[in-house]
């Protein structure tokens, strides 16, 4: 958790107040590796997983629900070519909510790899657009 904290706070990417928990098992994250929660307050992150991207992905929904109005999140869409930001019924590539949550973590925690390749622009440039700033793999 302190990496992923570190990570957000040294892209200058400022997070609400949370409260994170972690469990043992899926049954928490219904079924998911990590779930956001913005029906309680503070607002909550469960990580229910070791793996290592799944506190910084969970983040990345804090900040943006955070950050992001309903303008922002359709002009996310419209950049990505996606089919909507959060409906059930699409699948999970096609939701601006996770492309969203996805583009900021991969970013973040990115530390080598074909960075001039075609997938990574494509994911700098969605990074740069969502939150208004350099991406840290630019630097």
């Amino acid at each position: 958790l302190d990496e992923a904290l570190g990570r957000f706070g040294d892209a200058g990417l400022d997070l609400p107040d949370l409260e994170v928990r972690f469990f043992d098992d899926d049954a928490e994250c219904r079924g998911h590796y990590g779930l956001f929660v913005t029906r309680s307050t503070p607002w909550r992150v469960l990580v229910c997983t070791d793996l290592e991207f799944v506190p910084t992905h969970e983040l990345a929904h804090a900040w943006e629900a955070a950050h992001l109005d309903d303008d922002d999140r359709r002009r996310y869409v419209d950049f990505r070519e996606l089919s909507h930001w959060n409906d059930a019924d699409v699948p999970w590539v096609e939701r601006g909510i996770e492309d969203a949550a996805f583009v900021i973590h991969t970013n973040l925690m990115t530390t080598a790899g074909n960075l001039e390749s075609a997938t990574w622009r494509e994911r700098i440039a969605a990074y740069e657009f969502l939150t208004g700033r350099p991406s840290p793999l630019n630097g």
